[in-house]
């Protein structure tokens, strides 16, 4: 039942898009794990595309940053059936999300880990501060809409350059327009001779380089416009390319703003796999703080993920396989503070229990024993790694020939 709803919402939402001049070589399915995405469509030929997708701009919601995006979002929600995006509003999850911002303090806590709780509690500040601001303003009477609206553009939001809302393509436009202009006053009077209608007989040479001139200048500052405007990232809630799921081992994905179309393309360089995925952290990666914090769940074996270490006063990140920050604390209060936190993560005795009649309080219980397993994998990894260093160290110092006679003097 579950999966013929979604394909309906599938199908009303890629024919909004198709309608409305998108180009889709790809299909909303449900992988194995019961979750939808997209996979590449070989049924339309797009066997020799690599664009999973092209949304026209019109198509998207784009504004500055999330404050912003999300009052969009519930302007568009309180409009009902009426607004112009009802099909994609439709196909937003409805569910309550499991993204850091909506945690309590007792599911917090079950993290065990005080750096990650402190940084959950900074965006549920976040969340609801612009929920007070969208009350106190009356943009809403509703508190859980506005809440959804921040959740959701929290966790499906793509940041990029998008066009500015169409301008960037009007001055391309310009530009193009100011720039033929300036070549047709100037090569008119040497096609069409001074004699000729184009020309008035009484003007200058000086006359006819003034008004070529200003088109000229007009089409330069309509191209600086351009390249100035579309610097600056904006925030887009994007139909169709937010079904993508994560991976970070994806084959790099990019978006891209076609201004010929005033469209927004998905792209991969080449095409490995069944289904679309992009890594949501782009080339830099994205640790499982943030993928528990801002889109709700865990990366099992994440190659970017990270690890607080507090000791005292001072802080330490390590990474997978033993990578660390230059610090300039003793290894020796490294393997310390990190065989304490494991011993923490490890214990059951310190993790409240969750209440089994709510099944929200269940899902994050056991997305914060998948979180804890996960740092337990780069903790043993670290402590390992640091084994090995000093057992070679070890071997290296008995070796030594100058030890050895040391050590019989």
């Amino acid at each position: 039942m579950l999966n013929c709803l979604v394909f309906a919402l599938a199908s009303s939402l890629s024919n909004w898009l198709l309608r409305n001049g998108a180009g889709l070589s790809t299909e909303m399915d449900v992988d194995a794990k019961g979750l939808r995405g997209l996979k590449w469509n070989d049924d339309n030929g797009s066997t020799k595309t690599n664009i999973a997708c092209q949304i026209p701009v019109c198509c998207a919601l784009v504004e500055a940053n999330v404050n912003s995006l999300a009052c969009r979002l519930i302007k568009e929600y309180e409009l009902g059936d009426a607004s112009e995006y009802s099909a994609y509003l439709e196909s937003l999850p409805r569910t309550t999300l499991n993204l850091g911002c909506s945690w309590s303090d007792a599911q917090m806590e079950r993290l065990l880990h005080e750096p990650t709780i402190q940084y959950f509690k900074r965006l549920r500040d976040g969340q609801d501060k612009f929920v007070d601001l969208m009350l106190e303003k009356g943009t809403t009477k509703d508190r859980e809409l506005a809440e959804r609206a921040y959740n959701i553009v929290y966790s499906r939001a793509v940041e990029g350059r998008f066009g500015r809302q169409g301008t960037v393509r009007a001055a391309c436009i310009a530009a193009t327009a100011g720039l033929f202009s300036s070549v047709g006053l100037s090569l008119g009077p040497v096609l069409f001779g001074q004699s000729a209608d184009l020309v008035s007989s009484d003007m200058t040479t000086v006359q006819v380089t003034i008004e070529a001139i200003i088109p000229l200048i007009a089409s330069f500052m309509a191209l600086a416009y351009i390249v100035s405007s579309n610097q600056v990232n904006e925030l887009a809630l994007v139909p169709w390319i937010d079904l993508a799921n994560h991976d970070s081992s994806s084959s790099p994905c990019v978006f891209e703003y076609n201004v010929l179309n005033d469209a927004i393309a998905l792209k991969t360089k080449e095409r490995k796999q069944e289904w679309v995925t992009f890594s949501y952290g782009g080339k830099k990666g994205i640790h499982n703080d943030r993928l528990l914090g801002e889109y709700g769940f865990v990366e099992v074996d994440n190659p970017n993920d990270i690890l607080v270490l507090q000791l005292h006063t001072d802080s330490v990140t390590i990474g997978r396989h033993g990578k660390i920050q230059e610090t300039s604390l003793l290894d020796a209060q490294l393997v310390e503070s990190a065989s304490k936190l494991l011993l923490i993560l490890s214990d059951p005795v310190h993790i409240h229990p969750p209440n089994e009649s709510d099944p929200v309080d269940v899902e994050r219980a056991k997305l914060a024993e998948l979180w804890r397993q996960e740092k337990i994998r780069l903790l043993d990894e670290f402590l390992l790694t640091r084994k090995q260093s000093t057992n070679m160290q070890d071997e290296k110092e008995s070796s030594n020939p100058l030890n050895g006679n040391l050590q019989r003097l």
